[in-house]
């Protein structure tokens, strides 16, 4: 199987599954949705996904080292950063999203969407002020006849926490032929102080969206509060809805004994063209995204996969680092018409097999897919 091929395969059980095991969620049985669907004829709609099972998990018992770590920590930035901290380890992930509440006439709440993963997350950077953590799939599937199938391997998404960072990096919406315009924005310090700039970035490393906030620690949890901002439109409706351009959403994260969830709440904004008038939200959704600790995984597919890889993607967080520091960046997909997400993804796994110039054509199609007007100073 190709590299681009597996990939495409992961992204697709993202897509369309259901995790067995401890719920044992059938696939003839409705899922149920965070939130009441609003009944028409007495027909209730059914979910994105539900199409293919996981191989069953079991999920940890006992207290995490991370949490204990937590309970442990002092006050201020020490406990801040074991609650970053805290986010590492394995497990199984549920996706819920659902539009709330439709804001423009006419118009209908989109369907509900499910998934699930298992996933690792471990440290890539741990300094004083700055903490990185990459994310990463590793999903067993089961085929017709409910047995395992091979493993399948994917980076994912990578966070990363500066404290009391000197810019962010936000999104400032499309451009047209899939460009997508970005902005640092200077922090003044002293409207800043004590809080933590925090950035998501892609499967292909580049940049999705960033958001500022404070850490708040109660006795059994910690939460972390960002701010609204765009963002561009999430992969789970990027090819399926053209109506509106830009999300706007925040996040709370919640740390917890067994492991963390992540609620989000999303307003779809279309922009007016020139002379079109205001920006308008159609609908407010709701995310929740439950990472749940488990034991007794075979994570060794993955952990060879980023062993392989780990000189590559360093090299392609440098050259992103490099090539965002422009004024007001642009980055355009590449010009075949393609996947930068796609393209990265093959050039990685050729060179985990051995082939070295691949490296060099992965930063040179990040270097041709980003333009400004004037380097930063």
């Amino acid at each position: 199987m190709t590299p681009i091929r597996q990939l495409h395969l992961v992204l697709g059980l993202l897509a369309v599954a259901v995790i067995a095991g401890c719920d044992q969620r059938a696939a003839e049985t409705p899922a149920s949705h965070p939130f009441a669907w609003p009944e028409s004829d007495g027909v209730r709609p059914p979910t994105v996904g539900g199409h293919s099972h996981g191989a069953p998990v079991t999920l940890a018992t006992g207290t995490s080292p991370q949490w204990s770590t937590l309970q442990a920590a002092g006050p201020g930035l020490a406990r801040d950063r074991a609650a970053i901290l805290a986010m590492c380890g394995e497990f199984r992930i549920d996706f819920d999203y659902q539009e709330l509440v439709s804001l423009h006439p006419g118009s209908h709440l989109a369907t509900p969407y499910q998934s699930w993963a298992t996933e690792r997350i471990f440290v890539l950077e741990d300094a004083q002020d700055r903490i990185s953590l990459q994310h990463q799939l590793v999903m067993v599937a089961l085929d017709e006849h409910g047995r395992p199938t091979p493993a399948e391997v994917a980076k994912h998404w990578r966070q990363e926490w500066v404290w009391q960072g000197e810019s962010v990096l936000r999104y400032a919406g499309p451009a047209g032929a899939g460009v997508e315009r970005w902005h640092h924005e200077q922090l003044d310090p002293a409207r800043h102080q004590g809080e933590w700039v925090w950035t998501v970035w892609g499967i292909d490393d580049g940049p999705r969206y960033s958001s500022i906030g404070c850490w708040r620690h109660d006795a059994n949890c910690s939460i972390f509060q960002g701010d609204e901002t765009w963002r561009p439109l999430p992969r789970r409706e990027k090819t399926s809805r053209s109506d509106y351009q830009v999300l706007l959403g925040s996040e709370r994260i919640v740390i917890a004994p067994d492991g963390w969830v992540m609620l989000q709440e999303n307003g779809k904004l279309k922009l007016g063209g020139p002379g079109a008038g205001a920006q308008e939200i159609l609908a407010r959704e709701i995310g929740v995204e439950r990472y749940q600790r488990i034991s007794g995984f075979d994570w060794q597919p993955g952990i060879a996969a980023w062993r392989a890889e780990e000189p590559f993607w360093k090299a392609i967080r440098a050259t992103w680092a490099e090539v965002l520091r422009v004024t007001d960046p642009s980055v355009a997909p590449p010009s075949d018409g393609g996947s930068l997400t796609m393209a990265l993804a093959g050039e990685a796994a050729a060179f985990g097999g051995g082939e070295k110039a691949a490296l060099e054509r992965a930063r040179q199609l990040i270097r041709i897919s980003v333009t400004a007007a004037a380097a930063k100073p």
